[in-house]
Formats: C-alpha cells, structure tokens, sequence
C-alpha cells in the first residue's frame, strides 16, 4: 500500500520551509549592544565614558560595555585584518561596536534586515562615523553619518530613513555574519545603528520551483493510487 500524503500537505510543508529562517546561533556582542523585543539589536560607538557635550558622560552608552578599539581589537575579533574598517589612510577608525552570529543556509536562500542609523556625528569635520554588515570576509558599507539627512529622535541631531539590505548566497554553506558600526577620526559624536531581526529565506523563484517540484510528486502520488485501487 501506498502511504496516502496528500497535495494540500506537500505544499504546506513548502509554505513552513519558506517562511523558517535558516538556522543561526545566538548572537555575540562585542561592544554596547542591546537586543531589542522584536529580535533586533541596537548598538552604539558611545562608551560609557566619554560625553558627546552638552550630554553627560556616557548618556547614549546602552550596555554600560565600551566599544572595542579599531585598528586591532574589533578587526580581530571579527576575523578582520588590522586596519579592515579605515576609511583611507587618513581617516582611521577609532572604535566601534558589532554582533555576530553564524547562519547555516542553502544556495539561492536571500539574508535580509531592515537598518537605521542615527547620529550626533554631524557638521563641518565630522560625518565618518558608518555602518556596515560583514557576510563571511565580505565587508559591506551599509551607510554613513553623512547621510543621515532627516531630523534625529531623542538625544540624537540626525537620522537616516529605514532602509533594507539583501544579500543572496550564491552557494550554501555556513557564513559568519556580523553588523557593526564604526566611529573614525574621533572619540566623540556618537552614532547608533538599529536593525531588525536578520532573517535568510528562499527566493521567490526558489519556492516557486519548489511548489512546482511538489506538485509533480503529488501527481505522482495521485497516478500511484489510481494504480494500486
């Protein structure tokens, strides 16, 4: 006898694979870093020390945890050559805060989050200060300071629009992920990047083919009943 599997459940387990992110472990933070309610982090280049006047010491810090020096301590921490967030020779990164975590994906699956930044870093001299993901030993720039053209919220002087980043894996494999931001040329003028919860779904197309694949097997499956009754 033939095991009686059915379309309608073939294609709910391809709507359960869809919506399942690829497996990940927990975040590490590295810096001052908060996770936030909805599975989003958000972390800061404020130390715990340090003013961004006319705002006390350590005002904008969330974890009470310094940032970790650039140059050596956050390159290194991340799998980084020493030097990996300098801007140029001339515009050196000074500190920063980022979390990391490893996800397990399948080739054609899309990582995506939603970012924000906001910032004190702003006026002449300043507008550095950036934001970035790092996918295995890809390092991508997701914004700077100076973008940040919309007015700030809270103690913050300017922020960026929501916007999102997607990055499809051209082959599966387990990667290391890590989101960062990065202060250069300072100590000071604070900036925060927000993100949502990171997520690494299938393409559209790939579950499209796979829909399609399931429906042929549940042909298949229908022809073999005809055939044993």
């Amino acid at each position: 006898m033939f095991a009686k599997t059915s379309l309608t459940t073939l294609i709910g387990s391809a709507c359960l694979l869809a919506a399942t992110s690829a497996s990940a472990a927990p975040w590490t933070v590295l810096g001052d870093a908060l996770a936030q309610p909805n599975g989003g982090h958000t972390l800061t280049n404020a130390s715990a020390f340090d003013d961004d006047a006319p705002l006390a010491d350590g005002a904008l810090n969330l974890s009470g945890n310094d940032p970790l020096m650039a140059g050596w301590d956050l390159e290194s921490a991340l799998g980084f050559a020493p030097g990996a967030f300098d801007l140029s020779a001339l515009e050196q990164a000074t500190e920063g805060s980022a979390i990391f975590t490893e996800f397990t994906v399948l080739a054609g699956q899309t990582l995506s989050f939603e970012w924000q930044m906001s910032t004190r870093d702003v006026g002449a001299g300043f507008g550095l200060d950036y934001a970035f993901v790092a996918i295995g030993d890809t390092l991508f720039k997701l914004g700077s300071a100076a973008q940040a053209t919309l007015p700030g919220s809270g103690s913050y002087l300017a922020q960026t629009a929501w916007q999102t980043f997607s990055h499809t894996f051209a082959q599966g494999g387990t990667y290391r992920v890590a989101l960062g931001v990065v202060d250069v040329l300072d100590w000071s003028g604070t900036t925060a990047l927000s993100v949502s919860a990171v997520t690494a779904v299938p393409e559209p197309e790939a579950i499209a083919m796979l829909l399609a694949g399931l429906g042929l097997v549940g042909g298949a499956v229908a022809r073999r009943r005809r055939v044993a009754a």
